[in-house]
C-alpha cells in the first residue's frame, strides 16, 4: 500500500509541475519484475571481466578530450555491469517485451531506490532489500536502451552486445544465434564472428566454420585464415579444400596464407591440386613460391600454373621475358590463354 501511495505522490507532483497527460498505472507484472530483481541482490563482476582503459582519439581541445576520456572510461567501466543486468533481465520469468514494460520497470526501480522502505521487500534474513547505486544504474541503462526487447534469444547478453560493438545489429545476430553460438563455442574472437555473420552468406559461412574448425586448427590454420576462406564465395568448399590439401602443400613448404588464398579463389580445390601438381616443375624452372602462390590464388589458378609450367621455356627462349613478367601475365584474367598465345607465337614466329 505504501508503495502505491508513493507512486501516487510522484504522479501528483508531476501534475503539479504542469503535466497534463494521465500517468500510466503500474502493472502487477512491473512490480513482480522489480521485486525479483531487487531480491537478486547486488550485481557483482569478476575482476577479469572489467575492461581495460580505453584509448580514445585526441582532438587537440584539452577540455573536450578530457570530458570524452572520462565518458569513455565510465562507459567501459559500466559495461560488465550492463551485461550482467541484461542477463538478469532476460532470465526473468517474463522479461519486459515492450517499450511500455521497459519504462514501467525502470520507473519502479527508480522509485524503489528512492524509498525502499515503502515497498517492504525483505531478504530471506529479514533485512530490508536494497541495491547499490551501480546496480540501479545498470538496470536503468539496459531498460533505457530497450535491450530486453532487442537482445536475441539464444545468445549470452555479453556476446550479443560485443557483436553490436563490432557493427553487427542485434536483429541479425538473433537471426543466426544458433550458428554464432556454435562457432563461439570453439573460442573464436568476436571480430571473426561479426565478420562472418555480417556477410550475405553469413549463415553458410558460420556453419562451415563450426564444422571444419577442429580439423583445420589441427593442420595449423589460424582463426583468421579459417574466417577468410569461409566468408568468400564457396566457403564450405574452400574450407574442405584447405583440409584436404594442407598435408601435401605444407610438405612442399607452402605457408598457410598461400594455401588459404588459393582455396578461397574460384577453383578452390583445383587450385590447390594444381599447386601440388605443378610446383616441382615450376621450382625447377626457377619460379619462387611467392610467384606460384599469387598465380594459384587467381580465378582458375590451376590453369595458370599449368600454362606457366608448359609455356615458360618457349616464352623465355624466344621473347626473353623474366619469370616475374611471365607470372604477372599468368595472374591476369584468362592468364593461361595469354601464356598459351605467347608460347604459340614463340614457337611459330611470323615470317
Amino acid at each position: 500500500m505504501r508503495a502505491i501511495q508513493l507512486q501516487q505522490q510522484q504522479a501528483d507532483a508531476a501534475f503539479g509541475a504542469g503535466h497534463t497527460e494521465a500517468p500510466t498505472a503500474v502493472t502487477p507484472a512491473a512490480l513482480a519484475r522489480m521485486r525479483a530483481l531487487v531480491l537478486l541482490g547486488p550485481i557483482t563482476v569478476a575482476a577479469e571481466r572489467t575492461p581495460a582503459e580505453p584509448a580514445g582519439e585526441q582532438t587537440g581541445v584539452p577540455d573536450f578530450d578530457e570530458e570524452a576520456a572520462i565518458a569513455a572510461r565510465n562507459a567501459r567501466a559500466m559495461q560488465p555491469y550492463l551485461i550482467a543486468a541484461c542477463d538478469r533481465l532476460m532470465a526473468l520469468a517474463a522479461p519486459p517485451a515492450t517499450q511500455e514494460e521497459c519504462d514501467q520497470l525502470r520507473e519502479q526501480l527508480d522509485l524503489y531506490h528512492q524509498q525502499p522502505e515503502a515497498y517492504g521487500i525483505r531478504t530471506p534474513d529479514g533485512d530490508l532489500a536494497d541495491l547499490p547505486l551501480q546496480a540501479y544504474r545498470a538496470y536503468s541503462e539496459a531498460l533505457s536502451q530497450r535491450l530486453p526487447m532487442h537482445l536475441p534469444r539464444g545468445l549470452p547478453a555479453g556476446l550479443a552486445l560485443d557483436l553490436r560493438e563490432h557493427d553487427l545489429p542485434l536483429e541479425r545476430a538473433g537471426a543466426m544465434a544458433e550458428q554464432i553460438s556454435a562457432v563461439a563455442s570453439h573460442g573464436f574472437d568476436t571480430e571473426y564472428l561479426a565478420e562472418a555473420a555480417s556477410r550475405p552468406n553469413g549463415r553458410i559461412a558460420l556453419e562451415a566454420m563450426a564444422a571444419w574448425t577442429p580439423a583445420l586448427r589441427a593442420h595449423g590454420f589460424s582463426d583468421d585464415y579459417i574466417t577468410f576462406a569461409a566468408v568468400h564465395p564457396g566457403g564450405p568448399l574452400n574450407l574442405k579444400a584447405m583440409n584436404d590439401w594442407a598435408p601435401a602443400l605444407r610438405a612442399l613448404g607452402f605457408p598457410f596464407d598461400h594455401i588459404t588464398a588459393a582455396a578461397s579463389s574460384p577453383g578452390n580445390a583445383r587450385n590447390l591440386e594444381g599447386m601440388a601438381q605443378w610446383t616441382p616443375e615450376l621450382r625447377r624452372l626457377g619460379f619462387s613460391d611467392d610467384l606460384i602462390g599469387v598465380a594459384a590464388a587467381k580465378q582458375d589458378g590451376h590453369l595458370h600454373l599449368e600454362a606457366m609450367a608448359q609455356c615458360t621455356p618457349d616464352i623465355r627462349r624466344s621473347l626473353g621475358l623474366s619469370l616475374t613478367e611471365i607470372a604477372q601475365y599468368a595472374s591476369r584474367l584468362n592468364g593461361h590463354q595469354i601464356l598459351a598465345n605467347m608460347a604459340n607465337v614463340a614457337r611459330n614466329p611470323p615470317n
